[in-house]
């Protein structure tokens, strides 16, 4: 049971909210397809949930909810760029609903989904570069493929009237660029609308894109040029201690003064949320070493450790002998107790036994002038 609940925990909040955003866009999916399922269609909750984005049409609506669906598996490996674009989306989404003075449960759904991920953004910091790209890539198709299609599908909202997809592509792609060469203007009111809420994707999408792919790549050659030589020296083959006791304290004292470079996470919470150990570069990390008092909050260190970085040597602190098989069945290479450790080196001490050189400066025996006074 602890270990099931301990990665219960492990999962939370970024699969309950991945699994969110999947729900939403398979619902608009559904939608726009053709209807919901007739076994959904009985709840009216889960019917109104998809009616936000209707308002483009089905084909746009499907397009749109595919996108979200996209989000979705992204964020179940907490990646940033879909965290960005299930933002954007969830805020298109929310303002539809305001538009059309929606205060329903198709509200709900976009407003828990944007607040968790507001509240929960440490917890989607990973960055893959490719991953980020083929979320952009995807997420810019999918806006070109809302336009053209939803262009096309009311192509006589438009004066000339748009007739084929050639056309609804050209119209789609002058829009998103906001040139605006004013050959084909929309005339009805949902043509319009399309118009807008293309010029609204566009932009968002085109600029999220932008920001998260060539983004991190800019920024590193700003820091290359003008940060100076500090920049170019970054913290590797280094150790990771997690602790705000003793233990933790001694510990990275001892490794600094071994000669390893250390560095220290007292903040243990942040460490429990993925951040820190991120901050400290664990990816270019040797080994972490979670020295919590807490068994639980050990196990959790080592399992984000490991996947963070699944080659990376973690050692774990047991405060019992039971703690020694929790915290092996949470991926950590080593497992000790100190307080067991203690306990035994003090019976050796007590029935007179010699403990290794090395122990030497950490005990020591009275004279026996001292034990006569």
């Amino acid at each position: 049971m602890a270990m099931g609940s301990m990665h219960l925990k492990r999962l939370w909040p970024f699969a309950p909210l991945a699994l969110l955003v999947l729900a939403s866009g398979a619902l608009n999916l559904a939608a726009g397809m053709g209807g919901l399922p007739h076994d959904l269609q009985a709840f009216d909750a889960a019917a109104q949930f998809n009616g936000s984005l209707s308002i483009f049409g089905r084909s746009s609506q499907a397009l749109l909810g595919g996108a979200l669906m996209i989000c979705g598996v992204g964020l179940f490996w907490r990646l940033r760029t879909p965290w960005a674009f299930a933002i954007l989306l969830s805020v298109i989404t929310i303002g539809v609903d305001i538009f059309r003075h929606q205060w329903n449960a198709s509200l709900v759904g976009p407003v828990l989904i944007f607040l968790g991920l507001i509240f929960y953004n440490a917890h989607f910091q990973r960055r893959a570069l490719a991953a980020s790209i083929v979320v952009s890539l995807l997420s810019v198709a999918t806006v070109v493929a809302y336009g053209t299609v939803g262009t096309f599908l009311l192509g006589n909202g438009f004066r000339p009237a748009i007739v084929n997809a050639s056309t609804a592509f050209y119209f789609t792609m002058v829009t998103l660029s906001t040139v605006g060469y004013g050959d084909i203007v929309p005339v009805t009111t949902q043509a319009r609308l399309l118009t807008v809420s293309l010029i609204v994707f566009g932009i968002a999408i085109f600029a999220a894109a932008i920001a998260t792919t060539l983004g991190p790549v800019i920024t590193t050659e700003f820091s290359r040029v003008f940060g100076g030589k500090e920049k170019d020296v970054e913290t590797s083959d280094h150790v990771i201690v997690v602790g705000d006791g003793d233990i933790a304290e001694h510990t990275a004292a001892e490794l600094t003064a071994s000669g390893h470079r250390v560095v220290r996470i007292v903040d243990v919470e942040r460490a429990l949320d993925a951040q820190a150990l991120g901050d400290a570069n664990i990816a270019r990390a040797t080994m972490v070493v979670a020295a919590c008092s807490d068994d639980s909050k050990n196990a959790v260190i080592s399992l984000i450790a490991k996947d963070l970085n699944p080659k990376i040597r973690v050692i774990a602190v047991a405060g019992s002998t039971g703690g020694l098989r929790r915290l092996k069945l949470a991926h950590a290479d080593a497992v000790f107790a100190p307080s067991v450790l203690g306990a035994r080196l003090l019976a050796q001490i007590a029935n007179g036994e010699t403990l290794p050189a090395a122990y030497a400066d950490l005990f020591s025996t009275a004279t026996s002038a001292e034990s006569k006074s």
